[in-house]
């Protein structure tokens, strides 16, 4: 049996009215909306399909969802039905704006957030975001602005978190955009890479230290330290590292704390 346009609607409709019944009698106070691709391959020529990126069956005619789940209970709210050949930010803004919109005019005191990878960021959806009082917080992707790279090269002091993890926050926008008031946070990683050069021992494996660098953005009065950038970091500085015995004997440490506007206090500043 075939569906129609209409039907197609209508379910979805059914489907987002039995998640806010939900969400209304559990009351959270904060939700969490995040969005993701998946890629669905189809066999012959199904209507709306397309060849595009497909990592498991190349060549194949597919699907490029974008789904829209609530992150308190791992539910789907909303679906956007793409063929396979679209980018992944293909009416993505005003897909997150009509989500943002029925949930809020329901939820009318919750407090709501989204969490972005760097396929979605732009000035259209963050924007948006702003405009709708929305909290986020958004990877930026290092390769479409040279701008950061030349800020990382360029900045001499850290605030440092514990030996692995150090950041350092800056107001800054796209030159190509118009508005901005967007904070973004530069963070580094220490990691252990692995020598390629000739060794003369067998029993040991010398390693280098070298950087693994990440830069997210959102409102300076988003999210915030306590739930937003900084919290990609908090779980490294969970889990014991190779930095922690190093850490204990410099006497060089950070601490967590229980206040909820300051996850952190950097205790020292690295070098270049």
């Amino acid at each position: 049996m075939q569906i129609d346009a209409d039907g197609v609607e209508q379910v979805r409709r059914l489907s987002r009215n039995m998640v806010l019944e939900g969400l209304q009698r559990e009351q959270f106070p904060r939700l969490t909306f995040d969005f993701d691709d998946s890629v669905q391959s189809t066999r012959g020529h199904a209507e709306g399909t397309a060849v595009g990126f497909n990592k498991n069956k190349k060549a194949a005619r597919s699907y490029y969802d974008l789904f829209c789940t609530v992150a308190q209970t791992g539910q789907f709210f909303d679906r956007l039905h793409r063929p396979g050949n679209v980018h992944d930010s293909n009416g993505a803004a005003e897909f997150m704006r009509a989500c943002f919109t029925e949930a809020r005019a329901v939820l009318k005191h919750t407090i709501f957030e989204s969490r972005l990878d760097s396929a979605f960021f732009n000035e259209e959806v963050l924007s948006g975001y702003n405009r709708q009082g929305v909290q986020f917080s958004a990877s930026v992707p290092f390769e479409r602005f040279p701008d950061l790279k030349a800020m990382v090269e360029s900045r001499k002091r850290w605030k440092r978190m514990d030996c692995q993890w150090s950041y350092f926050e800056t107001q800054w926008k796209p030159k190509c955009w118009e508005e901005g008031g967007f904070r973004f946070i530069f963070t580094r990683q220490k990691t252990k890479r692995q020598r390629k050069a000739p060794i003369q021992l067998d029993l040991f494996e010398p390693r280098d230290f070298n950087f693994d660098y990440r830069v997210m953005g959102d409102q300076q009065t988003g999210i915030g330290q306590e739930r937003g950038c900084v919290s990609i970091m908090a779980g490294a500085l969970r889990r014991p590292s190779w930095g922690c015995e190093k850490r204990r004997r410099s006497g060089c440490d950070s601490h967590q704390t229980t206040d909820r506007k300051s996850t952190f206090y950097p205790v020292c500043d690295d070098g270049p």
